[in-house]
């Protein structure tokens, strides 16, 4: 497994603050992505915010995981999670895939699914 995108801080592990391709693997020859699902959008300080706009706010320090548990300083409008796929496809298990709130799990969600 290679990762792509690492936390901005150990205070920054929600999916919101990741945007696209996180991690890369393989497994029985196919290629799988970890990857973020939906592009996030939240409100801060009367502002919206979409996608890798949302990890730039995080890099500034203004929000981090606490802020979006809180959902008290900023409202979520589109959350986002870390799915697994395969040629852009997500993965399901009987029409209902998995999804992923925080790095650390899916890292670990997709490491056991390679195998590794």
């Amino acid at each position: 497994m290679k990762i792509l995108q690492n936390p901005i801080s150990g205070k920054h592990k929600s999916a919101i603050f990741f945007d696209g391709v996180v991690a890369t693997g393989e497994r029985d020859g196919k290629k799988y992505t970890l990857k973020t699902f939906q592009d996030g959008e939240v409100g801060f300080d009367a502002k919206m915010y979409i996608g890798a706009q949302i990890r730039a706010l995080g890099e500034t320090g203004a929000i981090n995981d606490f802020d979006i548990d809180l959902e008290d300083r900023i409202d979520i409008f589109v959350d986002k999670f870390f799915v697994i796929t395969e040629e852009d496809v997500i993965l399901d298990e009987e029409e209902d895939f998995d999804v992923y709130n925080e790095f650390d799990e899916a890292v670990e969600a997709f490491k056991n699914f390679l195998g590794e």
